[in-house]
């Protein structure tokens, strides 16, 4: 299990590779999910996409949600997406995941982007079975104490 800033870190060198780990899902675009199905020139067909940012202690990372791993990550069948009930179930799904403190494991495959930016997707996920809070950033060199509290020095 890495880090987000692990994960930075390994492709800055070699773009191209398969890293898990454990975060908090702290924004997902577009916020709708009415918007997450879109046209695909490429595919010919409607698909199902949308970007999560996830973050940890570390840092933070887009990654993008798409077609056979959108059904893993929402539990909703792509073809259900144009029912008012795959709709509200994705939309409690994505609330779920949206909880303060809510972990998910996830796995992630990078690459480069056309401009060499660091691109990432998500290819398997799970939920944590039991929320737990995400760790105090650890900024300035401060020790996070036994409660939570930080310490100065």
């Amino acid at each position: 299990m890495r880090s987000i800033q692990e994960i930075v870190d390994t492709t800055k060198d070699n773009p191209a590779g398969k890293f898990r780990c454990c975060a908090e899902i702290v924004n997902v675009s577009p916020r709708k999910v009415e918007e997450f199905v879109r046209w695909s020139n490429l595919d010919r067909q409607h698909v199902c996409l949308f970007t999560v940012t996830l973050q940890d202690a570390t840092a933070s990372l887009p990654a993008l949600v798409a077609y056979e791993d959108f059904e893993e990550f929402t539990g909703v069948a792509q073809s259900d997406m144009k029912t008012t009930n795959g709709l509200n179930q994705c939309a409690a799904v994505i609330s779920s995941l949206l909880q303060p403190g809510m972990l998910s494991e996830v796995c992630l495959k990078t690459c480069a982007g056309r401009d060499g930016q660091l691109l990432c997707r998500v290819f398997a996920t799970k939920v944590l079975a039991v929320p737990r809070k995400v760790p105090l950033l650890q900024q300035g060199g401060g020790k996070v104490a036994a409660g939570g509290k930080r310490k100065r020095g």
